[in-house]
């Protein structure tokens, strides 16, 4: 099963070619920007309200509504971004926000992947995050697959090989490896 798809080819190739920057894919009105560093993706953002990181934080039980307005106004204030001003308050651990930035990242890839968004622009640079995603499309595949409901019909002679010797369950063990020290 080969899958094509325009936006999974952009991220495939910054990857490839280790690109640093910011990847913006579109949608009609719908944007998904993806921060790269050196190849890897650090994190995703969105205009989508059910996407924002603060969305996610509320989800899984880290705040309250009541804590977005406080938080945000700390971090424009602060010059910060927001998941870290939430960690200097305390409303949760730095490791525990790379697990919901991860989570963001992929989601936000897998609906950008699925909806049939296209890339609007591509622009480079270089930039440090607070608590990095550090994901690869070897996971975004891995997850895609995951989400699929569809079975795989494959006859008995179907061989399986994964391109340039990628093994996902290294990356998936090198993820909670990387979660496990709080990256």
């Amino acid at each position: 099963m080969v899958i094509q798809n325009t936006s999974l080819d952009e991220i495939r190739g910054l990857q490839e070619n280790g690109e640093s920057g910011v990847l913006v894919l579109a949608k009609l009105d719908q944007r998904v920007s993806v921060f790269y560093r050196e190849g890897l993706i650090q994190g995703a953002s969105s205009n989508l309200d059910a996407h924002r990181i603060g969305a996610y934080l509320i989800r899984e039980g880290y705040l309250t509504e009541s804590d977005i307005t406080k938080i945000s106004a700390e971090a424009k204030k602060e010059k910060i971004l927001f998941g870290e001003a939430a960690v200097r308050r305390k409303y949760l651990t730095a490791s525990e926000l790379s697990e919901v930035v991860r989570r963001q990242a992929v989601e936000l890839l897998q609906h950008a992947i699925k909806n049939g968004f296209i890339r609007d622009s591509f622009t480079r640079g270089l930039k440090s995050y607070f608590s990095p995603a550090n994901v690869n499309v070897a996971h975004i595949l891995l997850e895609l697959s995951r989400s699929n409901p569809k079975p795989f019909d494959a006859s008995k002679d179907t061989v399986f090989a994964l391109k340039n010797g990628e093994d996902l369950a290294i990356e998936e063990a090198a993820l909670r490896e990387d979660h496990a020290r709080g990256a």
